[in-house]
Formats: C-alpha cells, structure tokens, sequence
C-alpha cells in the first residue's frame, strides 16, 4: 500500500456545544502533546482543552490514505462530538485508530492532572537486549531505577565515526529527555534503528508500555535574532579536508568556526578504509618497488585521461608524502604494509592501522582544533557565502537544521569551502553526468551544496562531467566493501557463470563498466585462505555477521563455495585451475593483470559479491594552486577558498584509488595556511 505524506487531522468544537451543568472534572487549560507509534511510523498529537471540554484534536501522522487516514479522522471527530474516549476503534485500520485514542486519553489524563508519571512504574534493574546492528550483534544494557531510565550501555562493533556517533546521540536523547521517541541518525540507519529497538525492548521488559516514554524530543529553542560570531576563518564541512585546513589555522595562530550541517563530524572521510597514495621510495624498496614524484604525476595525469589541470596535479603529487609525514606527525598511526590498492595502478598506498580514515584522519585533528580553541557547529547547514560591495568575501549565513536558528558568521581573513562532492544528489547527478538508478556509498550528506554557494557569487566549475562509479559497492546497500573483498594481486574476479572478465588491477572506471554489463550487474571477488589472511578478513571482528547477511562467503572447497553463493560451481573450479597455472607462468595472458603473486588454492575459500556503486564525484569549483576559488573571468575571488571533492581540476576523468585522502589533506592544508598568509 501507498503511504501518503505527513497528514494533519484536526477537528474543533464549537462553543454553543457547551453543555449546561456538564459534571465531568474540569480540565486545566491548555494544549497537551503526546507521540505514539502509528501503524506505519509515529503519531504526533495535540489536544487542547478547555474548561469541561475537548475543545480540539490535532494528529500529525503518515498513515495510509484511504484507510489510517480516514480512521483517524473519524475517530477525532467522534471524540469531539462525543466529549468521550471511551468509543470504538474503527474496523479495518485498529492500530491506527487505536493509537489515536490510547494518545488523546493520556493527554486527557494530563489535562486532568492524574497523568501517569514516571513514578514507582519501572522495576529497577539492568536490563538487556541483543539486536542485530550493521557490522554485528549489538548488546544493548539499560539501568532503570523506579522511575527513570538511569543509564545505557551499548557493547557493539560498529564503524568509529559513523556507528559510535549515532549510538552517542541516540543515548543522550533518551537520557536527557527520558523518551523513546528518538530519530534515527542520518547516514547511519541500521546502527540507529538496531539500538532503537534494543532500548524499546528493555524498557518492555520492566512490564510497562514504551508508550509512556513517547513524549516529543525537546528541540533547542530559536532565539529571535541570528545569532552573530567573528573569527579568522569559516570551514565549511568537518571532512579530511575541512580538518585538515582548520588544523593549520589554529596551528597559525587563527581562530576557526567549522559548520557541519550532520549530526555528526567526518564527512565522506568517516566512510573511508583509510588509504592514501604517496610515492615513499624509503618504505617501497622493502618491496622491491622503485617510485617517484614524477612517476606519481604521470600516473595520476594518465588515469584522468589527462583532463586534469597540470599545474594542480604537479602541487598534489610533491606534497603526497609530506600529507603523510604530517598526519604521522599530529598521530595518525599506520600499517607497515605498501601495497596497490583497487584501481590505484601502482603499490605506494598506505593504510590507517585500523584501515578506518575515521580513526586517524578525524579524530586526531579534531582534538587538536578544539584543544586549541576552535569551535565546531553540527547540525549547521551553511546557505550563502557572504560578500561585500567589492566581492571579497566576508562570511557565512547558516541555519540551524533542527529549529531554523539563523547564524550570521563573519571571517576576518576568509572562508574555505570543504563540503565535499555530489554523489549523493541524484538531481546533479543525472544533471552533469545522465546516471540514474545507481546506488552511492556517499554519506548521505554529500549533495554539492559547496559547488552550489560558490557558483551563485560566481566561482567557475571545472570537470564537473566526470563522476567515479566504485566497483566494490554492496549490492544490497551501495556501501563499500574494499576492506574485505580480498587484495587484488592474490584474488581473482568472476561473474555468474565463474568466468574472469575484466582486470583486477585496472582502472575503478573500467573495471565498473565490465561489471555493468555482467549477470545482475554483479561480480564476485573470489580468494583463498592466504588471500584473506593477507586482507585481513580472518582477522575481521563481525566476520560471522557479515557472512549471516550474505555479503561474505565461505567454504571449504571451491564447488562448495558457488553454492552458497549462486555461482556456477563447473565454471568457477576451471577458472580458478586457469589462474593458478597463469600464476605459475608468472604472466597473465588472458587480462594482463599487474601482479600474480599466490595461487588460489588452500581453504576455506572467500567469495564477496561487489556491483558499482556512485562513488567519488571528480568535478567541482575551479582553484589555482593556492586554493583559491577562481571566477568565470579567470580571476581569484578574494577570501574564498575550496580543497578536496567539492574541487576539480585534480583527477580528471577518472580517481585513482588512494588518491582522495591524499588530495584531501595536501589541498586542506594548503587552504589552511593560504587563508593564514602564509605562502612557501
């Protein structure tokens, strides 16, 4: 069944209903608020009362039209009529109309004073409740005294930055305001829902309803006037890039405010594995790999069908290493192993030891912008860059997404645009790039609103056309799945029928265009037991749920292992015998993969299905190399500044692998210190 849109009922009583010598208790004047839970999501009520008499009913609601919809309204307009709630539930939509007269008695128990109070009504006591959160089982512990929730406690595995941010404000909401009528947090869904639930059932079991806990969430109240702040520097987007440029403001002396219009800081760095690319010959002749500066220029020019801009590429490529140097010097820890990361054409790339960006590229810079004085505003959507009468730019407007609070930020020495990309606007999306229907692993928060500001005062586009579709999307969800989907040289990768079809070391682009024209759209990434302990999937904490929610397969044996997956058992063992005597040979002949470096061989054997996902968005506002936003006369806008994916210019048709965190940090921290007049 279709749902509508939020509907509102709404009925009124007319005064000449008054009844002469009506012997009901009087009601304490006033509107009274109450959330239930719906048939298909919560209902928001308001009865107002006055005197002996229910004067109006208001629900706001997403029932379905036609059936909740109507049984809501009737059953408004029946209690009105009636002055009673003691009526009949509507037959055919009894959840609906039930819940909307279980809210309109509570709020009439309110108004009578002899509301149930949170007093004497739960049995004291830790209760538990294990629910099933994105990477795994999630316990969730709450501590109720005899009237209140007291405390939560959540044992999970869920992503740092992501998960663990969700489940902090989750727990603050319904601590605070000891409610359950909490939202899930944006971009982080399935964590969300999962520890919704978790508390609902514990509360269930101290032998109350959960509806005593629906009492609306108490939103900050607006103040009358925007409000108003100076500083040196406005960053908006608290991403790699957006950290990266307020780290060395304060490091320099300058104050900084960072917007961030999610809930919570990391931006699309949150969702990254922590990979970055830069030419270390030092840690690369351990392997055997000799690399350059100027071999990670031609590189990166060459992957972008040398649509990048030279001068741009030339700045990214010299100060790769130096990114990593300084992220190692404000303590992002690292894995000793250089590797070649998916599409990343050569093995300089490097991981966060925890292969989780969050970890090493967020939290470190954020403790150092706030140790050091710098303020950052969540839940803080920037809607204009402020100019004066010469252009310059000179601040910020925003709005506060929870209450419409206006905030008027004026930057003394300019602002940076660290937005991130678009990948998760359809609209653009379909605009510069005609794709539709394609997942995105994107944080839901990535919708060009940077590119957008910047081009209303102005400011030039550059490679905007150019969108990077990932192959190692979950085919359910769209999110990545690199971390476990096995290492190129020691995996191979297959389609339905288990024939190889593309290179496993080529381009992300080409490797996503082969897989498009696959069975379902699919491939699988098929390794063995050495393979896996290389990638580290052995090792992986929420290994049996990820094998429970079918992204991830095991087996003993190769035929065993099609099964399970849906592949074809005959083609899979003959390709892989194929590739093992390819690997003897030491050359592939058939796809000319970069490195053959293991047989797949020794079980249990792995299988992954991976389908391109919308993942990277190449283009965006046009900078010189100082990172300076650039107009359409080909000159700089005074005071405004632009690094990482809400930039063009650097990747040109097409990103190398690795290469986003390293684009993120050099061109942050070059904003950072341009902003700040300094200039080496």
């Amino acid at each position: 069944m279709k749902m509508g849109k939020i509907l509102i009922a709404s009925f009124m009583l007319a005064l000449n209903v008054y009844v002469a010598g009506n012997t009901k208790e009087p009601y304490k004047d006033g509107t009274y608020s109450i959330v239930v839970s719906g048939h298909n999501k919560d209902i928001k009520i308001d009865t107002t009362f006055k005197g002996n008499s229910i004067v109006k009913i208001e629900a706001k609601h997403e029932e379905t039209k036609g059936l909740g919809d109507t049984a809501i309204n009737q059953t408004i307009k029946t209690i009105i009529e009636k002055q009673s709630t003691d009526i009949d539930t509507i037959s055919g939509a009894t959840v609906s109309s039930k819940a909307l007269l279980d809210g309109v008695k509570e709020t009439e128990s309110m108004a009578k004073g002899e509301s149930k109070k949170l007093v004497d009504i739960f049995k004291t006591g830790t209760y538990t409740s294990t629910v099933t959160g994105h990477n795994g089982e999630m316990t969730v512990k709450v501590d109720f005294s005899t009237d209140k929730i007291k405390d939560i406690k959540v044992d999970h595995v869920e992503s740092n930055g992501i998960g663990t941010a969700a489940i902090d404000i989750i727990v603050s909401e319904v601590l605070n305001n000891q409610s359950l009528a909490v939202d899930s947090v944006s971009g982080a869904t399935v964590t969300s829902n999962a520890l919704i639930m978790g508390i609902n059932n514990c509360v269930e079991q101290t032998g109350i309803s959960k509806e005593v806990l629906r009492k609306p969430i108490a939103v900050p109240k607006k103040n009358e006037k925007a409000i108003q702040k100076t500083v040196d520097v406005i960053i908006i987007g608290a991403g790699g890039s957006g950290f990266a440029a307020a780290t060395e403001v304060v490091e320099n002396g300058g104050t900084v405010i960072i917007l961030e219009k999610n809930e919570y800081i990391g931006g699309n760095t949150a969702r990254a594995g922590g990979t970055l690319n830069a030419p270390d010959p030092e840690r690369q002749s351990k392997i055997g790999v000799e690399d350059s500066v100027e071999l990670f220029y031609k590189n990166t020019m060459e992957a972008g069908d040398n649509k990048s801009n030279p001068e741009l590429v030339k700045v990214f490529s010299e100060n790769a290493l130096a990114a990593r140097k300084w992220l190692s010097a404000h303590g992002t820890k690292w894995t000793e192993n250089v590797y070649q990361t998916i599409g990343g054409l050569w093995p300089r790339s490097m991981d966060e030891k925890d292969k989780v960006a969050y970890n090493g590229f967020i939290e470190p810079l954020e403790k150092i912008v706030l140790d050091k004085g710098g303020d950052i505003i969540l839940n803080c959507k920037a809607e204009e860059i402020l100019t004066g009468a010469d252009g310059k730019v000179i601040g910020v407007k925003a709005v506060d997404t929870r209450n419409g609070q206006v905030y008027e930020l004026t930057a003394i020495k300019g602002v940076i645009i660290a937005t991130g990309g678009y990948g998760a606007n359809q609209e653009m999306v379909k605009k510069f790039n005609n794709v539709e229907g394609l997942p995105t692993s994107n944080a839901p928060t990535s919708t060009g609103d940077g590119i957008e500001m910047a081009v209303k005062i102005g400011a030039a586009t550059e490679g905007t056309e150019y969108i990077q579709i990932h192959p190692h999307g979950n085919p359910m969800t769209g999110g990545l799945q690199s971390h476990f989907a096995g290492v190129i040289k020691n995996s191979i990768y297959v389609n339905k029928e288990g024939k190889r079809f593309t290179e496993e070391s080529g381009r992300r682009d080409t490797i996503s265009e082969d897989t498009i024209k696959q069975t379902g759209q699919v491939m699988y990434s098929i390794f063995d037991s050495k393979g896996g302990f290389y990638a580290g999937v052995l090792k992986l904490k929420n290994k049996e749920d990820l094998i429970n929610k079918k992204y991830l397969y095991e087996a003993d044996t190769l035929e065993e292992l099609a099964k399970k997956a849906g592949l074809d058992a005959k083609g899979l063992t003959a390709t892989v015998s194929h590739y093992n005597k390819l690997v003897e040979s030491g050359k592939d002949t058939d796809f000319e993969k970069d490195e053959l470096e293991q047989k797949i061989e020794t079980g249990p054997f792995y299988c992954v299905p991976l389908s391109p996902t919308i993942h990277h968005t190449m283009g965006g506002i046009k900078i010189n190399t100082d990172a300076q936003v650039i107009n359409n006369s080909g000159k700089i806008i005074k005071n405004l500044y632009a690094a990482g994916e809400v930039t063009g210019g650097i990747h040109g048709t097409n990103r190398i692998g690795g290469n986003a965190l390293t684009d993120c940090v050099v061109f942050g921290r070059i904003a950072g210190k341009r902003v700040m007049g300094i200039k080496e």
